[in-house]
């Protein structure tokens, strides 16, 4: 991913499609994953879902507030209402889940008690 597709920000996550730029807080990002699409990534918020070009490995690197949660999903959890350990997912404040790894999980509680 290159730095055009993604600029930094403290609270601001600035991507960048092939139709348009968008600009998204933080506080609203519920997590990235991979897409079916080679080299594609899917940001979901609490409204909208967005593909663009990247790696989770180079975002995970810019923004601490997100963690990896599974080799394919990096999760904002300050948007999560629930973890649950039995089938390794992760609910958001809009219903949508999404996957944790087993050997994530204890991280992810530990980062969840901290909150």
């Amino acid at each position: 991913m290159s730095n055009q597709n993604i600029k930094d920000s403290s609270d601001m996550i600035f991507i960048s499609t092939k139709f348009k730029d968008i600009c998204v807080p933080l506080d609203e990002i519920l997590y990235f994953e991979t897409s079916p699409q080679p080299h594609r990534l899917i940001l979901t918020t609490s409204t909208n879902k967005f593909e663009f070009y990247g790696r989770l490995s180079e975002i995970e690197e810019k923004y601490d507030q997100l963690i990896r949660s599974h080799k394919s999903f990096l999760v904002n959890l300050s948007n999560a209402i629930e973890l649950n350990k039995s089938n390794l997912s992760i609910k958001f404040i809009n219903g949508c889940e999404c996957y944790v790894s087993r050997r994530k999980i204890k991280k992810i509680q530990s980062v969840i008690s901290r909150n």
